[in-house]
Order: C-alpha cells, then structure tokens, then sequence
C-alpha cells in the first residue's frame, strides 16, 4: 500500500439497455447525467407568462443547478425545516438588515403567508413568532415545532441568514429564477409535464430521459455474469481502478478501531457528532 500496489476495481453501478444497445454507468451522478443529456434533446422548458423557450445546454445547466438547490435543502433539513427555508428564500426574500426593522419583517412574513396559501397549504397554519435578538440589536424568527406544521424548531436569525447553505441556496434560486413563476411546463413534441417548485426540474426531465430504457442497478458483482464482469471491471483496457494510499497511518487505524472495534461507546459517540455532516450515504 505504501508503495502505491494496491488498487480497487470501480464496476459500474448501472447497467442502461434501449433496444439492443447497453451502456454502463459508474454511479448516480452518471446516470443523472445520461438521463439530462438522452432526455432534452427535443426538450424545451416553456414560461408561464411569455418570453423565450428554454431548451439544450441552457435547460441542462438548470437542471443541474435545481438538483444541487434540492441537495442543499436536503442537507439543511437535518437541522431545521427546510420547507420554511425554501419559502422564505422564494417568497419572503429577507435580509439581514430587515431584521433589525419590525415593519419590514411583518411585509416579508405577508409574503411567505401568501406564498404558503397559493404553493405550500401543509405550512399555513404555521404559526411563526418574533423574539428579540439582544446580540445584534434586531430580531429573529421562531417556528416551532407543531404536530401539523414545522417538523423540526427553526430559527432564522443572522447567524442563519449568514450561513453558507443560505448563500448558496439565494445564489441557485437566483440563477434558477430566469424561469419565471410557476407553473412550469417541459415540452417535447406533443408531451407535456407541468409542475410548480424550481427544483423539481431535474426529476421531471430524468422522468422523460427513462421512458423507453431499462434500468438496471446492481447491488453486488454476483448480479454480473462472466462476460459483463470482464467488459466492465477486469478488462485492463477498459477498467476504471482506485488507488488505495496511506496519507495519515495512525488516523486511519484510530478511525478503524473506532468504527470496527469492539467498544460501542466510541462508535456511538462517532456517529452522533458526524451524523449531520454526511453528503454521500448510499443504503
């Protein structure tokens, strides 16, 4: 291993079959990818409310964009309730500076109230309240927990609004919004798909890219039969490998012996500080 021998064969995790012709892809963003390319060859995102169709690289960079909003919003909603997030970005567009001003921040809670009737009914009960926020001189919004509602108490407060999920979620949102308002309509040939979130684009398009495909996702190199093992894996001309290197011995072993030894205190210990902090899980 020190010497750089030591290497792990990367077969494919999906197998894709139209017709007679296979093709393999290494993983879920593979895919993705295939699915966005096969999908909007004839695919145009059609506004609303007029303007200019959208379709080939531009529908593709916004497809991509609104999954990476929709991963955000996953990664944001182990800690508080990311439809409440989504809302206030959408709806509310509140600034660090409006809220230090109770005026300006009971016009943005207007809007989200208008936003929640027309495009998220399970949140218009929510009832969202206003504390002081001695630290900064302004205030901060509190949801609660509530059977109904909010799943998990959420707090937007400075330190929130400065977080770097939030940035990025405006930015995307921002980019995103040259789609206008919804609804939303994907158009190719006679067939439409409408919709009304920005960041269900992606699932609509890769709805379309799997008609007529054959999906296969294998969960262990025994669904492969010899020949398909050899063209995907162990083929030197046409493999993918993995090289395994040693950058820090004794924090790989520490780490090791924490998750595979036979203390449960440690392990246990690992996974509640690490849990949230997790970006790929496959299980």
């Amino acid at each position: 291993m020190e010497r750089g021998y030591l290497f792990i064969a990367q077969p494919p995790l999906y197998r894709v079959k139209k017709g007679k012709r296979e093709i393999y892809l290494k993983n879920e963003q593979a895919l993705e990818e295939f699915l966005l390319d096969s999908a909007t060859e004839n695919l145009v995102l059609v506004p609303s409310r007029g303007g200019e169709s959208i379709g080939g690289d531009s529908l593709r960079h916004l497809a991509r964009q609104a999954g990476r909003y929709r991963r955000l919003l996953r990664v944001l909603d182990r800690r508080c309730d990311a439809r409440l997030v989504d809302a206030i970005i959408k709806a509310a567009h509140l600034t660090k500076a409006e809220l230090k001003d109770p005026k300006l921040i009971a016009k943005a809670l207007g809007r989200l109230e208008e936003y929640f009737e027309a495009y998220a009914p399970e949140l218009k009960d929510v009832v969202l309240k206003l504390a002081p926020d001695s630290e900064h001189g302004g205030y901060k919004i509190e949801a609660p927990v509530r059977p109904a509602g909010i799943r998990r108490a959420t707090v937007i407060d400075f330190a929130f609004l400065d977080s770097p999920e939030f940035a990025d979620l405006s930015a995307l949102h921002q980019e995103l919004s040259i789609m206008g308002q919804p609804p939303y309509r994907l158009q190719a040939g006679g067939e439409t798909v409408d919709f009304d979130r920005v960041e269900d684009l992606g699932d609509r398009i890769h709805e379309l890219g799997k008609k007529g495909l054959q999906i296969q996702r294998y969960k262990g190199l025994g669904e492969m039969n010899p020949e398909q093992l050899w063209e995907t894996t162990m083929d030197p001309e046409r493999r993918t490998l993995l090289q395994v290197r040693v950058e820090d011995a004794f924090e790989a072993d520490r780490l090791f012996s924490t998750l595979m030894g036979d203390l449960v205190e440690p392990r246990r210990e690992f996974i509640a500080q690490n849990a949230l902090n997790v970006r790929n899980l496959d299980v």
